[in-house]
């Protein structure tokens, strides 16, 4: 015999923190996106804490991306094809998108078209434009990859 668990779909399974019982973070959000072995001290005090309290004493920022990500994900549902996406309102959606997760990831020119899909990547004049209000931080990462020619 086989035993079968339910599925509800409005509860979102959390990854396991990668430190284990080890973790040594003390962000109460980190808390909140990772599950900790039982027992874990760090863990059950973030729990116990008020997480709207420990996320207005923090400078860092009370959304989390990947958190945000998860919603996001499940509100498009799974049909997230670029078909889907795709449309008129192609610079709209991708500003509400991106501004949903918090990131936005920036066209880049010399490279094939399927790499700069308008549904995740603005240009900078519309990362800056007024309609997108004040700019409140900034962070650029630059990578560089060898791919071979095949």
């Amino acid at each position: 015999m086989s035993s079968r668990t339910s599925y509800t779909p409005d509860i979102v399974e959390l990854p396991h923190c990668p430190y284990g019982a080890s973790c040594y973070r003390l962000n109460s959000q980190h808390f909140m996106d990772y599950v900790h072995p039982e027992g874990h001290k760090r863990s059950a005090a973030a729990v116990d804490s008020d997480p709207v309290e420990a996320s207005s004493n923090s400078k860092a920022s009370p959304r989390s991306p990947g958190r945000q990500a998860k919603k996001l994900k499940r509100s498009l549902g799974d049909d997230s094809s670029s078909s889907f996406l795709s449309g008129k309102n192609d610079s709209n959606l991708s500003a509400n998108l991106c501004e949903s997760i918090g990131l936005y990831l920036t066209t880049a020119r010399g490279i094939d078209a399927h790499f700069n899909d308008a549904a995740w990547t603005c240009d900078f004049k519309k990362i800056l434009a007024p309609e997108m209000g004040n700019l409140q931080t900034s962070v650029q990462f630059n990578y560089m990859f060898d791919i071979p020619g095949g």
